[in-house]
């Protein structure tokens, strides 16, 4: 077997390495202050990225019916790039996609910490049942922006003759997952 150039034998390196676990500091994000400026910015911010990479998401719904969850990143000067776990994988050696979340999610917050991105964007397919049991399918988008603003947006959807059919959406807000310090940071930056 080549290492060198094994794409899933590198996504599974990141696979381990990301289940390492990382710590929200509630105290921390509290001292950041944010004030409704900076929360108006961070939502424009996080706007604009949903704006740019939405159309990745709904491009693999209408192609393939579903997609593998991904993730973009905002740069300072408003240059858009993403985290594909799945490129050069074939689909029936790729793992749950619940697996692939941590490594995209650890990918982005290294490139958070290095203070390279000012906002990241995690997609996936929630897949669940209404109440009356139709199924229930929504894109799930994780906005997070580096003042520690984040939201998460769910839009639902349904394959009606092969059409997708897009209908409501809410948001609600969260804990940040990506631009946070890591125990192991927190604890460096005090030394």
């Amino acid at each position: 077997m080549r290492i060198k150039n094994n794409k899933f034998f590198k996504f599974m390196i990141v696979m381990v390495f990301s289940s390492f676990t990382f710590l929200v500091n509630a105290e921390e994000a509290l001292e950041l202050g944010i004030t409704e400026d900076v929360k108006k910015t961070a939502f424009n911010n996080m706007n604009y990225l949903m704006a740019q990479s939405l159309v990745k998401a709904k491009e693999k719904l209408a192609k393939d019916g579903k997609f593998y969850p991904f993730g973009a990143a905002l740069f300072g000067g408003g240059k858009v790039r993403y985290v594909w776990a799945d490129v050069g994988v074939e689909p029936e050696k790729l793992p749950p996609p619940n697996l692939a979340l941590p490594a995209i999610r650890k990918t982005l917050h290294v490139n958070a910490v290095k203070e390279q991105i000012v906002a990241s964007a995690v997609y996936y397919i929630l897949e669940d049942t209404k109440p009356d049991g139709s199924p229930s399918s929504k894109i799930v988008v994780e906005l997070e922006h580096l003042p520690g603003v984040a939201v998460a947006r769910a839009i639902e959807y349904e394959v009606v003759n092969g059409a997708i059919i897009y209908g409501n959406s809410g948001e609600k807000e969260f804990p940040p997952k990506i631009f946070v310090k890591s125990e192991a940071e927190s604890k460096g930056s005090k030394q």
